[in-house]
C-alpha cells in the first residue's frame, strides 16, 4: 500500500521504482538523504526484532479470543467476473520470455543486464528492443522450494479482530479469500467495472508514469494513452507497460475504494497526521495552479493506488518505501508474489544484492528462505512492514491497494529508512513526509501520557506572506495571565508547550510545505519534565508498540543533529519534546513496562 506494486509502506505494486515514488530504479540526480549517522546509533536488535523472533510461529486462530467480534459483518457477494470481449484476459501461463526482463533497481546493474537494448534516459521516443530474461520465472512459479506453510497466514475475516492486531502486530503476511465487504473494504463491482471506468473517473488527461518492462525505464504518458494500450490484444502490444503509481485519493474513483477497516484504525495518516493539513490540501488544489501541476500534497498521499498491469509484467525484489505495510486487493486478474521475511540477516543480504554484491543475475529468493503465494481475483493480501518481495503478473490485472505506517512496526519502519539511506535512495522515492509523521507520533504519545501539548493546532490555509500561521489562539490577555501565574493550559487542562505566534517559514516566504523551520527560543532553555503521568494509559499500550519506542527515541535524537530534521509544522520546541519523550520512557521502565534490554 514508493502500492506501489510499489508506490511506496504495496510496493508490490511497482515494477520499477525509478518512476515510482516508492522504489527508485536507479540513483537519481536529485537531492538525497545523507543521514548515515542514523545507521550507527540505531540498534535494531533492541527493537521489534525481539518480538519478531518470539512470535515467528504465531497461529492467529489459536490466539484469537473466542468472544471477539469480527471487524465487519459478512456480506454475501458473487465473485464471478464477466469479461467484455475487448477486455478478454490472456490466461495462458506459457511465458514468452522475450516479453519481459527481471530488472534490479540500481541503474548501473541494469545496464549490464540489458545487453541488446540501447536506451538513453529521458529519450522515451526511442523504440526499445526486447532483452533476454534472466530468471526462469516459469520454473519459479511451480518450484516446491518456495512452498512454506508457516509464512503466509490464510485467514477468515470472521476470525480476524483488532485484538488479533494488538497481539500479533501484523508480523506475517495475511491472505483473505472473502468478499471485500467482510474486511470492511469497499470495491467496485468486478462484473461491471473495467479500465474504461478508471479512465472516466480519473480523467484521460491525467499524466501518469508507467514502467517499460523491456527497457526498465519509466515514461510519462496520459491515462487515455495507457488505457488505449491496455485494451489492445496481447499480440498487438509492442512492449510491456506497467502502471503502478496512479494514486486516486483526489479523484472520483476514490469514492468507490476503501481500505480494510483495521487499516483505517491503525494507519498513521488517518490517526496521527494533522487533520488540518488534509483540508489545506483541498484549498491548495482549488487556489494554486502550481500545486495542481506538481501533484503536490500536504499529507502522505499513498493510501489508494490503482494498479494496471498487462500479462507477463515482473517486478524484482524490493521493500516498500519507509518500511510501510501494504494492503492489496485483486479486482481482476491474478498476481504471484515471492516473499522474504525482514530478519536482520535477510535485510543485509538484500542490501548487498541490491547494490550488486551478489552478482548480476541472482534471484534473491534462491539465496534465502522465500515463500510464494498466488493471489487470485477477489483475494486480499496484507504485506507487513519490511517484507522483501517480487511480483509477477500472469494475466492482465486490475488491482487496488495502499501503503500505511503504524505503531506496531516502528522499529522495522525506522530500520528500512536507514537501509534506504545506505543504498542512497533519492528523496523522490522515499515515503512522503516520513520524518514529519514520526514527529507527529512522538508528540501524540507524549500528549496522551503526560497531558503536555507540543504540537499546536494548524491552519487549513497556507501561510501568509509574512510566514505566520492563521491558527486559532487563546485570548492574548488570558495568555499573558497564564504566563505570569504558571503553565499555560488549554480548555482540556493540557499544558501548552509551544509558541502559538511563531510561524514556520525561516525566511517568511509563502510556502506550502508543512515543515517547521524556526523554533521557539525556549527550546534551548532549561527543561523540567512533567510529573503528571496518565498511568492508566501507559499500562494500556500494547507491548509491541512499547518495543518500538526506544529505537524511536534514538532516531529522534539523531534527527535533531541533522541540518534539516524535517519537523512537522507546529512543533516549535523539538528539543524539549525529545527530552519529555525520554523521561516518559524512563517512567515506563520504572513501571516495568519496558524491558531494560531495549535501552
Amino acid at each position: 500500500m514508493n502500492l506501489q506494486d510499489l508506490k511506496g509502506p504495496l510496493q508490490i505494486f511497482k515494477s520499477n521504482p525509478k518512476f515510482d515514488p516508492k522504489i527508485p530504479f536507479k540513483h537519481p540526480n536529485g537531492q538525497e538523504n545523507k543521514s548515515d549517522a542514523l545507521n550507527a546509533e540505531f540498534n535494531y536488535q533492541n527493537g521489534q526484532s525481539a518480538f519478531i523472533k518470539k512470535q515467528k510461529h504465531v497461529n492467529f486462530e489459536e490466539n484469537l479470543p473466542p468472544t471477539s467480534s469480527p471487524i465487519s459483518q459478512p456480506i454475501s457477494s458473487d465473485s464471478s467476473l464477466h469479461i467484455e470481449p475487448h477486455e478478454k484476459l490472456n490466461v495462458s501461463l506459457e511465458l514468452d520470455q522475450s516479453n519481459f526482463i527481471g530488472g534490479r533497481y540500481p541503474k548501473r546493474n541494469c545496464k549490464q543486464r540489458i545487453k541488446d537494448t540501447v536506451v538513453q534516459e529521458d529519450k522515451v521516443e526511442q523504440q526499445p528492443t526486447s532483452s533476454s530474461i534472466l530468471y526462469p520465472i516459469d520454473e519459479y512459479i511451480s518450484a516446491n522450494e518456495f512452498e512454506h506453510d508457516d509464512t503466509i497466514h490464510a485467514m477468515k475475516t470472521s476470525d480476524f479482530t483488532m485484538e488479533n492486531v494488538r497481539e500479533s502486530g501484523l508480523l506475517h503476511p495475511l491472505l483473505f479469500n472473502d468478499p471485500p465487504e467482510k474486511l470492511g473494504m469497499r470495491m467496485p463491482n468486478p462484473h461491471e467495472f473495467s479500465i474504461l471506468d478508471v479512465l472516466e473517473l480519473v480523467g484521460g488527461e491525467r499524466r501518469i508514469e508507467v514502467f517499460d518492462v523491456h527497457t526498465q525505464e519509466g515514461k510519462n504518458m496520459r491515462l487515455k494513452e495507457f488505457v488505449k494500450y491496455f485494451r489492445q490484444s496481447p499480440s498487438r502490444r509492442k512492449t510491456l507497460l506497467n502502471s503502478l503509481s496512479l494514486e486516486i485519493s483526489d479523484t472520483k474513483l476514490s469514492e468507490q475504494v476503501k481500505a480494510p477497516g483495521f487499516v483505517k484504525r491503525i494507519d498513521w495518516i488517518d490517526n496521527v497526521w494533522p487533520k488540518e493539513l488534509f483540508a489545506r490540501q483541498k484549498n491548495l488544489l482549488k487556489k494554486s495552479r502550481w500545486a495542481r501541476n506538481n501533484d503536490f500534497s500536504t499529507y502522505p498521499k499513498v493510501q489508494k493506488y490503482c494498479l494496471m498491469s498487462v500479462a507477463n509484467c515482473f517486478t524484482d525484489f524490493h521493500i516498500d518505501f519507509g518500511g510501510s505495510s501494504v494492503w492489496y486487493h485483486v479486482l481482476k486478474g491474478e498476481k504471484i508474489f515471492w516473499l522474504i521475511e525482514p530478519t536482520e540477516e535477510n535485510l543485509k543480504l538484500y542490501e548487498e544484492w541490491f547494490l550488486g554484491g551478489n552478482g548480476d543475475s541472482k534471484f534473491l529468493g534462491k539465496l534465502t528462505k522465500c515463500s510464494r503465494v498466488r493471489l487470485r481475483q477477489g483475494e486480499t493480501l496484507i504485506i507487513p512492514s519490511g517484507w522483501i518481495h517480487s511480483v509477477y503478473t500472469p494475466v492482465d490485472s486490475l488491482v487496488f491497494g495502499g501503503n500505511f505506517l503504524h505503531s506496531y512496526a516502528v522499529a522495522t519502519q525506522i530500520r528500512i529508512s536507514i537501509l534506504e539511506d545506505n543504498i542512497k535512495r533519492g528523496k523522490k522515492y522515499r515515503f512522503p513526509h516520513f520524518k514529519q509523521i514520526f514527529w507527529c507520533f512522538i508528540a501524540q504519545i507524549v500528549r496522551k501520557c503526560t497531558h503536555r501539548l507540543y504540537h499546536k493546532k494548524l491552519s487549513e490555509e497556507a501561510h501568509n506572506v509574512e510566514g505566520l500561521n492563521l491558527v486559532q489562539v487563546i485570548d492574548e490577555a488570558m495568555d499573558d495571565q497564564m504566563a505570569n501565574n504558571g503553565p499555560r493550559l488549554n480548555s482540556d487542562g493540557e499544558e501548552i508547550c509551544y509558541d502559538e505566534f511563531l510561524g514556520n517559514a525561516i525566511d517568511g516566504s509563502y510556502t506550502f510545505n508543512p515543515i517547521q523551520s524556526v523554533y521557539d527560543n525556549k527550546d534551548k532553555a532549561e527543561f523540567t519534565p512533567t510529573t503528571n503521568y496518565n498511568i492508566d494509559f501507559l499500562r494500556s499500550i500494547p507491548p509491541l508498540v512499547i518495543s518500538g519506542l526506544p529505537p524511536l527515541l534514538n532516531y529522534a535524537k539523531q534527527l535533531l543533529k541533522l541540518k534539516q530534521p524535517e519537523l512537522i509544522e507546529g512543533i516549535t520546541r523539538p528539543n524539549h519534546l525529545v527530552k519529555e519523550f525520554q523521561e516518559l520512557l524512563e517512567k515506563m521502565r520504572q513501571l516495568g513496562l519496558c524491558d531494560d534490554k531495549l535501552f
